[in-house]
C-alpha cells in the first residue's frame, strides 16, 4: 500500500538497517475492536475502573477501545524499553520478561 511504502521510505533514510521493521502494517477492525470494548464496559460495569493498564504493543487498542466504552477514562501503556521521547519523571520498575 502507499503508507507502507512511505513508512519504509522514511524509515530507509533514517536508519537503513531498520528499514524492514516497519514493513508490516495492520489493519484494525475498528467495529470490532468497539463491540469489544462495550463487552468489556459491561463485564466491569460494577467496577469502579479508573484506568486501563496494558502493554506497549499487542494491547494497546483493545485498551483505547475498553478505556472509550468504560466512560473515556485514561488508558495507560507499559514500555518494555526506555524512548527518548520518554518523561524522565516516569514510574519505572524491573520486571522479568518471558520474550
Amino acid at each position: 500500500s502507499i503508507f507502507c511504502q512511505l513508512l519504509l521510505k522514511i524509515s530507509r533514510q533514517r536508519n537503513p538497517e531498520a528499514a524492514t521493521a516497519l514493513a508490516a502494517v495492520f489493519h484494525l477492525d475498528t467495529a470490532l475492536l468497539d463491540e469489544m470494548g462495550r463487552e468489556f464496559a459491561r463485564l466491569f460495569s460494577s467496577d469502579r475502573v479508573t484506568k486501563i493498564l496494558t502493554v506497549e504493543a499487542s494491547g494497546i487498542s483493545i485498551a483505547c477501545a475498553a478505556a472509550f466504552n468504560m466512560g473515556r477514562i485514561p488508558a495507560v501503556f507499559a514500555k518494555k524499553h526506555n524512548t527518548l521521547n520518554q518523561d524522565p519523571d516516569c514510574y519505572s520498575a524491573r520486571v522479568f520478561s518471558y520474550t
